[in-house]
This record gives structure tokens, sequence and C-alpha cells, in this order.
């Protein structure tokens, strides 16, 4: 019985040092409607970072979310980060993701900031998603958008600071059209 309140204990640490919402036992950190589907980071974490997870908004009819990291140097992400992310058929539209500081993956283990991501086979479209970068250092790739099928519209990535060290893309499809 003690484990597992050591356990509940350490996931509410967890939710404290990482400014609002609590991880789930999947390594995961994913804001909620209760705080506009935003979530902020100014610690380490390890597991990826969600502003809104697979959550459509009735009046948009897409999934919108949020996300600012505001970490100082040493502070580390060890999964990717997503403004917005949808699976199946779902838009992601208006998504965001500020990066002022902190990392976005390791050398050894390298991670990715996606504005808007939509999964799997069904073609969401993922459109007017943004990425701002002032500071901070992100070790894989940056997407304003990314769809596995559906189209990429007017996604935008903008750098003034801090690193990247791979690729920036403003909107990316595997087999949609990008524009």
């Amino acid at each position: 019985m003690e484990k597992k309140y050591a356990r509940l204990a350490a996931l509410l640490a967890a939710a404290v040092l990482c400014g609002n919402g609590a991880p789930s036992m999947a390594d995961e950190l994913v804001g909620n409607g209760d705080n506009g589907w935003r979530i902020v980071i100014n610690s380490d974490y390890n597991g990826d970072v969600y502003g809104n997870k697979d959550e459509i908004n009735k009046t948009t009819g897409a999934v919108t979310g949020h996300v600012e990291m505001t970490g100082d140097t040493g502070d580390t992400v060890t999964g990717d980060i997503y403004g917005g992310w949808a699976k199946e058929a779902a838009a992601v539209k208006n998504s965001t993701v500020t990066i002022t500081g902190g990392n976005v993956g390791t050398v050894d283990r390298s991670r990715s900031v996606y504005g808007g991501y939509s999964s799997s086979g069904y073609g969401g479209e993922v459109s007017g998603n943004t990425v701002t970068i002032t500071g901070g250092e992100v070790n894989r790739y940056v997407y304003g958008g990314q769809s596995e099928n559906g189209p990429v519209t007017d996604n935008t990535v903008t750098i003034t600071g801090g690193e990247v060290n791979r690729y920036v893309y403003g909107g990316q499809s595997e087999n949609g059209p990008v524009t």
C-alpha cells in the first residue's frame, strides 16, 4: 500500500515541478481543458509533452493546444513536444509551441518539436500552427505542422535565438499536399 502512495506522491511532485497538469503512467504530460489546453514546462521532464492530445473542440471541430518551455540551460524534456496532436481524421489547427529556454532531447536521445501533428492514415488537416524559438536547444527536427496523410497549410516556424541541431520544416506531410 505504501508503494502505491509513493508513486502518487512522485507523480504529483512532477506535476508541481512542470507547472501544471499531472503526468500519466505512460510518461507523457498533457494539458487539459481547465487551463485552456496550455501547459508550461520550466524544469526537467522525462517523456512526451502535449498541449492537447486528441481532445476536439466542439466549436472549431479541431484539436488546439499550447506548450511553453521556459526552462534553464540544464532543464531537458527527453520526449517530443506537441502543441496539438490528433489521431484518425481530426484536424489540428492554431496550436503553438514557444521555447525560450531549456533543451528538447539530448545529443544521445534526439527529440522533435511539432506545432501541430496529425497521426495515422486518416488524413487529418494540419493548419495555422506555429513554433517560436527564442532560446534553448532542440536536438532534432522542428515542424510548424506535420500530417501523415492529410493536407498541411499555413504552418510557421520562427527562430530568433537558441539552436536547432537538425532540420526545420514549416510544414510536412508523408502523402498529403503541403502549402
